[in-house]
């Protein structure tokens, strides 16, 4: 199914790279960003975007600038940092990527949500809609997922347009997304893919959040922690993990928050200070913890072993400590 279909596309792009055939591997590299992104495999998605960038180009293009800034931001969720010899690079490419009336598709989105990140600014809805809204973004993530007839593309491009929309403050829209995506999944075979149930079950746990409603985030995230564990997939448990950290900031639990961020890195197997939820909750938790507190919180997470890490992010133990302060709790939702 999709792990089959990965393994040939990669084959197609090996080919591609080694034909020299710039725009076809630039175009498939960043066809993969939403797939790699979704499954949290920046090291893969920075190795083939490394490959086909080094592919020598005839004439420049916004769709090599696209694959360049997600490059660079699957390198710096790799390395966990952004090295400082880069930051007149990423100004430039930031810039050249400004000066296009619109970043088509999915990699479009994804960086230019992403680099605004690392400017230190929010990305505002009107910048971010000039940039990757409208039907071109839209239609070639369905034709994508229809050429490909795989169910599973769908969902997770349903899934990922969902926290996009989210971002962008238009949470009708991300309700509509992620109701198509759980539809979709109901019409897979029973564990066909507990991967697909965690990531779908993240963001409708994600809007949850978004809209105050705690006891509905901690139903929904517990299902998603159950199948991203049964999916033995620990970047999906990690990014179930992202959004029970936005749990326990919803009761207050500002520890809890910084020791889940870092128990969820240590899931992934590398920081990701990309990543815009990431980013949101780091922020809330110093605010609340104090700089140096958070970061000590934080990296007794970081220091766990993928076993000890794994219960950490059970969204269950943040119930059971939230239970003796339920007045608390619900004056917080």
């Amino acid at each position: 199914m999709l792990r089959t279909e990965y393994d040939n596309v990669l084959a197609a792009l090996r080919h591609l790279c080694d034909t020299g055939d710039a725009g076809g591997a630039i175009g498939l590299a960043v066809n993969l960003t939403w797939y790699w992104q979704m499954l949290g495999r920046h090291p893969e998605a920075a190795y083939w975007l490394g490959e086909a960038v080094a592919v020598p180009a005839q004439r420049p293009s916004v769709e090599h600038d696209i694959a360049e800034g997600v490059l660079l931001l699957n390198t710096i969720a790799t390395q966990g940092s952004l090295v400082d010899d880069s930051i007149e690079e990423r100004r430039a490419l930031t810039d050249r990527l400004l000066s296009y009336p619109e970043l088509p598709g999915f990699g479009g989105a994804l960086t230019a949500v992403g680099l605004a990140c690392l400017e230190e600014i929010e990305a505002s809805p009107s910048i971010s809609r000039r940039l990757v809204d409208g039907p071109e973004m839209i239609a070639a993530a369905r034709e994508r997922a229809l050429r490909s007839a795989t169910p599973e593309m769908a969902m997770l491009l349903d899934a990922r347009e969902a926290g996009l929309q989210m971002r962008l403050g238009d949470l009708d829209r991300a309700r509509e997304l992620i109701e198509s995506a759980e539809a979709e999944l109901s019409e897979q075979p029973p564990f066909a893919f507990d991967g697909g149930q965690a990531l779908v079950g993240a963001v409708r746990g994600a809007l949850c959040l978004e809209l105050g409603d705690g006891p509905g985030a901690q139903e929904t995230l517990g299902r998603a922690y159950a199948a991203a564990v049964d999916s033995k997939d620990m970047p999906i448990v990690a990014t179930v993990a992202v959004t029970v950290a936005g749990l326990a900031a919803l009761y207050g639990q500002n520890h809890d928050l910084a020791v889940i961020l870092g128990a969820a890195a240590r899931l992934r197997g590398a920081h990701d200070h990309t990543d815009p939820q990431v980013r949101t909750l780091t922020s809330r938790g110093r605010a609340a913890l104090g700089d140096e507190r958070f970061a000590e919180a934080y990296e007794t997470g970081w220091q766990l072993d993928a076993p000890a890490a794994l219960p950490r992010t059970d969204p269950a133990r943040l119930r059971r400590a939230a239970l003796p302060a339920a007045d608390t709790v619900n004056h917080l939702i």
